[in-house]
């Protein structure tokens, strides 16, 4: 028989231990798959050059009647391969910040052809115009030069680091990228110490420790699956509202990534839990048989 007290415990703690389960998977999760190297891969595996390309002419087709300077005098400058370099400088500088906790900055490499087209057709269109190239002149190229600059870290930005970084996220979230894998050690420790636990209620009879123990990573590794499951069948992060395609698509592959990343975890928890109920099952039916020969 056991003890009601022992029962009542075990209970207890086995329900930490789901809970505590399901923490270190999300938490092992996050530490593999939220890196640099991934979020590349993303980039790159999505084509989202050419869609941000897309993105920066039709944003200078919209503003050639304030700025009354053709899209062409960009757009043939800029080919994917910048676009690609950009983006993955954007991302990689983000990390950087996020790792050391520096000060997020993107500097661009220099792009002599996107220079050389604004210089061409500012200087042509001073002569047609009979503007004179002072200090004014030089001001005003300057200043488009930077805008085409900050225009194409700002297309590809595919997560956006720039603005998060202004409402001072950026930093209070690189606290915890810095220390995650101290965080996940102390979280899957913790899961460690509840099932310690649950071995010391039931030392009297181990084979208890392994049926608790195998219950709560089976209910764990479920109600993750279950949830995991339902965010990829329903398409549930298509139903995000964010109008620049690019930035839609860099956020929702993310969580459907993270959410297939997850499911895989929860279902080899799951594949441990069963076995150890199966064993526990195995050890209690030969006890029993070997009870009944006693008698």
């Amino acid at each position: 028989m056991i003890k009601k007290s022992a029962y009542l415990s075990s209970l207890i703690f086995s329900v930490i231990l789901v809970f505590s389960v399901v923490a270190s998977c999300f938490a092992v999760m996050l530490c593999i798959n939220v890196n640099s190297k991934n979020a590349v891969k993303l980039f790159d595996d999505n084509s989202l050059d050419n869609v941000i390309l897309k993105e920066i002419n039709g944003y200078y087709d919209e503003q050639y009647y304030a700025s009354g300077i053709p899209s062409s005098v960009y757009m043939t400058a800029i080919d994917s391969e910048y676009i690609k370099e950009s983006g993955h400088i954007c991302i990689e500088k983000a990390f950087e910040t996020l790792k050391t906790g520096h000060e997020y900055t993107v500097n661009l490499p220099e792009n002599s052809k996107l220079d050389t087209s604004i210089e061409t057709f500012l200087s042509d269109y001073a002569e047609q115009s009979d503007v004179k190239k002072d200090e004014k002149y030089d001001k005003k190229l300057s200043s488009v030069k930077s805008s085409a600059y900050e225009t194409i870290i700002s297309k590809s930005d595919i997560f956006k680091f720039r603005t998060i970084n202004s409402k001072g996220i950026l930093s209070k979230l690189s606290v915890f990228y810095r220390n995650r894998y101290l965080l996940t050690g102390a979280v899957c420790g913790l899961t460690f110490f509840i099932a310690v636990i649950l071995f010391v209620i039931n030392r009297k009879n181990k084979s208890l420790f392994l049926y608790w123990t195998g219950i709560s990573s089976l209910i764990a590794g479920v109600s993750g699956i279950a949830v995991s499951a339902y965010l990829l069948a329903s398409k549930y992060f298509d139903a995000f509202s964010i109008k620049q395609h690019s930035v839609f698509t860099a956020y929702t592959e993310t969580m459907y990534k993270l959410a297939q990343a997850f499911l895989t975890i929860e279902i080899a928890v799951t594949v441990i839990g069963i076995i150890f109920i199966v064993i526990f099952s195995i050890i209690n039916e030969k006890k029993n048989t070997d009870d009944k020969k006693s008698k």
